[in-house]
């Protein structure tokens, strides 16, 4: 098996795969127009981490991964979490708030988009920050959700600049894995969707696919959870 980077260019990643010849290919957190350069040169795939057009996948939807946080984080005690959306845009934040809102109605905590839901429209560091100044201003949350890793960098250089330690003062979770979290201390609680439970049916999908049988199965992927110490249980105030 060998990995290689997705070249930002489809005529490129065509070129790629021609030289290369592989018998499969698992398209992993890929986009739509690569899966199309795979299926245009009937090279058998699976996508794994984001639902793919006319393959079979195996994902998890990202409110299915904020959910599953904002357990994670109820489950020690925090009641007051919040997930700065950055840099989706506003058609996207639309359609989150509305899922979110009706997957939390039967959550213990009363959900407020506004608070548990931010929408930061400044794409800037120094917007990033000011949205989380606002955020804090008021009811400053126990637990931050941080969808990817520059995210997670974004808000502990603001936790820094208000002299807010991890997990002491403030708690944190990413929904994403990074492989630059074993560098990290202390060690960040998140999601891992390349475990041997879930690498194992993508594999028997894609040698179907080299066998010959069709499939545009999508299968929902359950992420492994990665307790850190980045998540303890709120100071009480």
């Amino acid at each position: 098996m060998e990995f290689i980077q997705i070249p930002p260019e489809p005529s490129e990643l065509r070129a790629l795969l021609i030289t290369a010849n592989p018998r499969g290919v698992i398209l992993s957190m890929s986009r739509s127009a690569d899966a199309e350069v795979v299926a245009s040169l009937k090279i058998p795939a699976v996508g794994i981490g984001v639902r793919i057009p006319h393959i079979p996948s195996f994902s998890t939807t990202y409110s299915d991964l904020l959910v599953l946080a904002f357990q994670k984080a109820m489950e020690v005690g925090h009641s007051r979490i919040t997930v700065p959306l950055w840099k989706k845009g506003p058609d996207i934040y639309d359609r989150m708030a509305a899922e979110m809102e009706k997957r939390m109605s039967g959550e213990p905590i009363s959900f407020s988009v506004r608070y548990n839901l931010p929408f930061i429209q400044s794409t800037s560091a120094e917007g990033y920050h000011a949205a989380l100044h606002e955020l804090f201003r008021y009811t400053p949350p126990t637990c931050i959700i941080c969808s990817e890793f520059p995210d997670y960098l974004m808000t502990i250089s603001f936790l820094q600049a208000r002299k807010l330690r991890v997990p002491d003062d403030i708690s944190i979770i990413l929904l994403a894995q990074d492989e630059h979290l074993e560098f990290i201390v202390p060690s960040i609680a998140h999601f891992s969707l390349y475990t041997d439970d879930t690498i194992h049916p993508v594999f028997q999908s894609l040698k179907k696919q080299m066998s010959g049988l069709l499939s545009h199965e999508q299968t929902v992927l359950l992420p492994a959870w990665e307790p850190g110490d980045s998540l303890r249980a709120p100071k009480s105030r």
